[in-house]
């Protein structure tokens, strides 16, 4: 069957026609964007026309050309068997393509369009007279060729004399013109064939290139009711490649579905649905509009709710690759699907990835900050709190979930406060379930049933086709992020944006959701499972639920299709109650989250407990926290349950495992009576913490894990510091379950095996690992080869100490044998901590898998090493130690880092946010000046100052007026040398005029001002005012500076301004306060007033007066 048949023309989906024509699949007629198929164009409908007569039906080098004349529409152009345009409907997408960018700049005067060769695009770009020139791209000569003839109201302005046309690709054509253009227009044809390249992503980026700023792009973006995978898909990546991207459609009769979309994208944040200029009924009359308005512009974007929740959510989505399509399902149809099938292939998650549950919404945040003015308030659309939805789940099911525990952290940051779900505490959250285990079945046949009901490719799942063998990889997800807000009270509104896991969309975008159940829906359901599936779907915009009804084999007997609705109806009491225990909970955490709040649910007590992460930086310079050794045998046998009250475990802050030198430093702070930092750690050249030189001596043994360190030297001391490596496996307080137990398991370890100073045992207490004793260590690393030693400085934490109260104590704990995995993997970890510390004894507790210890043991520090192993370690030491050393030789800062891949330590320049790893307290006792820098200065010979030339004179009078004179200059009273002075330098002082405390800070006003009279006298130039003079300020800035390193107490702060090769240096007052206020009534006061008097009485400013001997002391 042809388009034209029996005097009508047949408008088929090009795949369609394919099948009909030729019986094959019509593959290559399907929709493509970046190579991905996006289904058919219309399959399985058509538009017909009756035709009068046929004009035209030729082939060019690119297509298929027809006009023929219409019974209805007129002349109609038709490429490739599709309508591109008829002379009755033709202005209403001619005008929305063209005015909706042009009324969207505020003033367009170089436009671009891209295809449109039958020049309707053309017309109406040219009614704006802003416009100075327009260049068109057509790559088909015949369409301009046959619109010129056959459809002249469209092709009337391709005499134009603002119109440069170029036939050829208009992807080609933007390669070679950037930033040329306030407007660019892609009239094409649908993504089919040569067209495709322009609904790719690289062709948006050219436009991009070729937009000038602020400019605007629109193009033809195909019929919402056909083709949402389509626009979804344009609309996300556009927004990688524009700041501000939005879709608008309006109605064109004779296209399919009776509806054509526009996509518009500027490189401006203005908001692209308000016209710049509005037009009154005169400018519609002049310009002869017959659909477009200003009232037209603001409703096309308004989107029907099909629309909005295909891509809405793509507003902060980078892209849809993961995607899936729900399978058009026949009435008929019965399943028998068999989801244990291919769980031998099952593809789980990492246990890592159940805990990241923030972490792909964070790198998305900070991949689209840009776009958002790197705000990302903006970028959550004012959100009080960021999370995933399962944290919000775990949270509102507590009142009937209420055995379960769950703990979560919130942080805030910039006025959004971040939860993160930190597992449940029992420690059955984050892992996947047991291999071969009645759960492994019932959560694979979950993932089997949406694999089965999906499809990745949007047409194949129209097509109805099952693939029971596709493998099922549950690492392949697509999520969405909402905005939702939970109205508490009239007066409280919670705004929430969350990320939601979709399982796929149906024909019309809707996200839907999968589950499987019993072949019975009993009351147990409805009491246990309807509002829980309610409140997973209402948090993710979701309205139907397809359910797999299953039998214990998991054979798929029947699927039902469950409303959202429905579920809440039969359960709406407990719907009500968990959306209300969800807004108390998180009301909570926005009135107690000032920086970190841990909340955790304790189902012993049935209670939400909301507590601080970590407790205040602080220290005490004595032993309240060391722990004394019980005494037991040799090889003791007991009974510990290590994992007692994990519940109540009180954690330290992520960011403390990051502080590392911040206890060090307030140590040396407080009890340091020193001058210098390097006399206060005993003369160390290096000063660390104990971790840091265990991470780097072991690498030699445990090369499989990176590390990445900041050294800084301050004076002649190097700080190390221990940072996160990129991948963030380091410093987490329990990076997956298991982790969390054997961390806690050490602690809970210490405190069944010490006791207080006192003698005190306390088994049951919560465990508080913020509590900790600290040693300070001094050694010297002898270095091979060289006679000088590398000093050491570092703090060690202390498990204990024996009964002398004088040797420390390490406590371990291990599995029931010392297999080669300890010796390989753990003796050389164990021996250098203890060696580092000065310890010589470990005590072992031998558990067994489950935390329960069944064996005590001493160890011997000597005998966890063996000459190589000590050699290897110590040698490795101190090469890398010595290398930082001899990098850092003058003042900076070094960046290193093992890669585990290469297996190589890199040196490099450092992060400038990393490097400031010296505290407030410890700067400002040792670093207030660097007085070894200044001994380098002075030592240098030829620091003098010239003598100094006289350029100019000015007086300052009282009410701060300034004149370039002499008036104010005062004589030196002639003295005899015999003469015995008696000045009472006191007289007067209740009479004191002093300046304003403002006036101290303008010290260079009068100065500029003395400039500014002398300005036209030297041409009108600084530089020739100042004597070309380098540095431009008042003599005490520079008396302030100079006299710093016999004046180290005294603060000062100051401003240096360049203005044409000039820089001027400013005196600003001290934060304190302290500087630039006049003493009151105080010793300085006096002092400072008889300065000014001394120098009253033994001047005058009548030259002679002062030639006499008279001195007036009343003067004031």
């Amino acid at each position: 069957m042809d388009a034209l048949h029996k005097g009508w023309f047949t408008e088929f989906s090009p795949e369609d026609l394919e099948k009909i024509k030729n019986g094959s699949s019509g593959e290559d007629k399907l929709l493509r964007s970046d190579g991905q198929n996006m289904g058919g164009a219309w399959p399985g409908q058509a538009f017909s026309l009756q035709v009068k007569k046929v004009l035209f039906n030729e082939k060019s080098k690119y297509q298929d050309v027809l006009v023929f004349e219409s019974e209805t529409y007129g002349n109609v152009l038709v490429l490739d068997g599709i309508i591109q345009c008829t002379e009755r409907d033709e202005f209403s997408y001619q005008e929305m393509l063209a005015h909706l960018p042009l009324f969207a700049h505020p003033n367009p005067k170089n436009v671009l369009i891209i295809g449109g060769g039958d020049g309707g695009i053309l017309r109406e770009v040219l009614k704006h007279p802003s416009v100075e020139s327009v260049t068109m791209c057509e790559i088909d000569q015949m369409v301009i060729d046959v619109s010129k003839k056959f459809l002249p109201s469209m092709s009337s302005a391709f005499s134009h004399p603002k119109l440069n046309l170029f036939v050829g690709d208009g992807f080609e054509f933007l390669k070679n013109h950037k930033d040329s253009f306030d407007v660019v227009i892609t009239d094409s044809s649908d993504p089919v064939g040569p067209a495709e390249s322009l609904f790719g992503q690289t062709y948006y980026e050219l436009i991009r290139d070729a937009l000038r700023e602020g400019g605007v792009l629109a193009s033809q973006a195909e019929s919402p009711w056909l083709h949402l995978p389509l626009i979804a898909h344009v609309v996300a990546f556009n927004r990688r490649v524009f700041p501000n991207v939005r879709y608008a459609f309006s109605a064109v009769a004779t296209y399919p579905s009776g509806i054509m979309g526009y996509l518009l994208a500027a490189k401006s944040d203005r908001d692209l649905s308000v016209p710049a200029r509005e037009l009154s009924d005169d400018d519609i009359e002049k310009m002869g509009l017959r659909f477009y308005d200003s009232d037209v512009h603001r409703a096309s974007f308004a989107l029907p709710q099909f629309v909005k929740k295909s891509h809405a959510n793509l507003e902060v989505e980078p892209n849809a690759s993961n995607l899936r399509y729900l399978i058009n399902v026949k009435k008929d149809n019965k399943p028998g699907f068999d989801l244990d099938a291919g769980i031998d292939k099952y593809i789980t998650k990492n246990p890592k990835d159940y805990e990241i549950d923030l972490s792909q919404l964070r790198d998305l945040a900070i991949s689209e900050r840009s776009k958002f003015d790197n705000n990302y308030s903006k970028l959550f659309r004012g959100a009080d709190i960021v999370c995933c939805r399962g944290t919000l789940t775990d949270i509102a099911k507590t009142p009937y979930y209420g055995d379960d525990p769950w703990r979560v952290i919130a942080v805030r940051r910039d006025d959004i406060i971040y939860l993160y779900n930190c597992g449940i505490i029992d420690g059955n959250s984050f892992k996947p379930p047991s291999p071969n285990s009645q759960d492994a079945h019932f959560t694979y046949w979950g993932h089997k049933f949406q694999t089965i009901m999906t499809s990745i490719n949007p047409y194949l799942a129209r097509m109805g086709t099952f693939d029971d063998a596709e493998v099922v990889d549950c690492r392949e997800t697509y999520s969405s992020i909402h905005r939702a807000d939970i109205i508490k009270t009239d007066e409280e509104v919670i705004k929430l944006a969350y990320s939601s896991e979709i399982k796929a969309v149906n024909n019309y975008g809707d996200f839907i959701d999968f589950k499987t159940h019993y072949t019975r829906v009993t009351d147990k359901f409805y009491l246990r499972k309807a509002w829980f599936w309610w409140l997973q779907s209402h948090l993710a915009a979701i309205n139907r639920i397809f359910t797999g009804m299953r039998d214990d084999q998991g054979i798929v007997r029947k699927v039902e299709v469950l409303d959202k609705n429905f579920l809440y109806r039969r359960s709406e009491k407990r719907c009500d109650v968990v959306m209300n225990f969800l807004a108390t909970v998180l009301s909570e955490v926005k009135k107690r989250c000032v920086d970190i709040v841990q909340i955790r649910y304790c189902p012993t007590s049935r209670k939400v407990h909301f507590e601080t992460s970590h407790a205040p930086s602080s220290i005490t310079c004595d032993r309240s926290n060391l722990r004394h050794l019980k005494r037991f045998g040799k090889h003791s046998k007991t009974k510990f349950d290590l994992d007692d009250g994990f519940a109540t475990w009180i954690t330290k802050d992520p960011d403390n495992y990051r502080n590392d030198l911040r206890e060090l430093q307030l140590w040396a702070a407080e009890v340091a009576s020193c001058s210098s930092a390097k006399e206060a750690f005993g003369g160390a050249d290096l000063v660390c913490v104990r971790g840091s030189l265990t991470t780097i001596g072991v690498t030699p043994y445990n090369d499989d894990k990176g590390w990445r360190m900041v050294a800084v030297k301050v004076g002649d001391v190097i700080y190390l510091h221990d940072c996160a490596t990129k991948d963030g496996t380091r410093f987490a307080s329990a990076s997956c379950a298991r982790q969390a137990h054997c961390m806690y398991w050490g602690f809970k370890f210490e405190q069944y095996m010490t006791t207080d100073a006192e003698n005190n045992s306390d088994t049951y207490s919560p465990i508080d690992c913020r509590e900790t004793y600290h040693a300070v260590l001094r050694t010297d690393l002898v270095r091979r080869g060289r006679d000088d030693p590398l000093r050491l400085a570092y703090t060690a934490e202390i498990d204990a100490v024996d009964q002398t109260g004088d040797r420390f104590v390490e406590l371990k704990t291990m599995g029931e044998k010392m297999d080669d995995k300890f010796w390989n993997y753990k003796s050389h970890k164990w021996w250098l901590q203890s060696t580092l510390s000065g310890i010589d004894r470990i005590v072992v507790g031998h558990r067994n898998s489950s935390g329960v210890v069944v064996q005590l043991r001493n160890m011997d520090t000597k005998k966890l090493s063996s000459n190589r192993m000590t050699d290897v370690i110590m040698t490795f030491l101190s090469a890398v130690l010595s290398e930082i050393e001899r990098r850092l030789e003058k003042d900076g800062n070094l960046q290193i880092r093992y890669d585990p891949k290469g297996k190589k330590v890199h040196f490099e320049s450092a992060r400038e946010q990393e490097t400031n790893i010296l505290i407030d307290e410890f700067h400002k006792l040792f670093f207030s000046l660097t007085m070894d820098t200044y001994a380098e200065v002075y030592d240098k010979p030829g620091t003098r100052l010239t003598k100094p030339l006289r350029i100019g004179e000015y007086s300052s009078h009282a009410n701060l007026s300034v004149e370039p004179n002499s008036n104010n200059l005062r004589y030196l009273i002639h003295v005899e040398e015999d003469f015995e002075p008696k000045f009472e330098l006191d007289t007067g002082f209740k009479n004191y005029i002093a300046k304003n405390p403002k006036d101290y800070e303008n010290d260079l006003l009068p100065m500029q001002i003395w400039a500014i009279s002398q300005w036209k006298e030297c041409g009108q130039n600084f530089n020739k005012v100042f004597r070309n003079a380098e540095i431009v300020c008042g003599r005490g800035t520079l008396t302030d500076i100079a006299k710093t390193p016999y004046y180290k107490r005294d603060g000062w702060r100051m401003v240096a301004v360049r203005r044409n090769g000039v820089i001027y240096l400013h005196d600003c007052a001290v934060i304190d306060g302290t500087k630039f206020g006049p003493p009151r009534n105080t010793t300085d006061a006096h002092q400072t007033y008889w300065g000014h008097k001394f120098h009253k009485v033994m001047t005058s400013k009548n030259p002679d007066l002062a030639k006499l001997v008279s001195w007036n002391v009343q003067y004031v």
